[in-house]
């Protein structure tokens, strides 16, 4: 598992370059998206459409619930997300399990 120091961020992140994952955002359909970096605390990806700051958006994994996120941050077709509710650290731990290679 590849994480990043703190850098001031209240955990630290893990770095991926994962498929599977589906966002939404409000009034539009989810599509598949490429996740940067996961903590329990939210995540960073490639959106297709500019976000801004304080938008809501939906993170989907498969075999997991729905989680609610707000963009965080956001730079062309990056943006970073902050869950609404940190991941449990079993459900994070889970996610990072399937999503890295043994």
């Amino acid at each position: 598992m590849n994480t990043q120091p703190s850098d001031g961020r209240a955990e630290p992140r893990v770095l991926l370059m994962v498929d599977g994952a589906t966002l939404r955002v409000p009034g539009g359909s989810a599509a598949k998206v490429t996740l940067r970096d996961l903590s329990r605390q939210g995540f960073c990806t490639e959106w297709p459409y500019i976000l801004h700051r304080g938008q809501r958006v939906w993170l989907k994994f498969p075999d997991f619930e729905i989680f609610a996120a707000k963009v965080a941050w956001d730079h062309r077709y990056i943006i970073g997300c902050e869950f609404d509710t940190p991941l449990h650290q079993a459900v994070f731990s889970r996610m990072i399990a399937l999503m890295t290679p043994d």
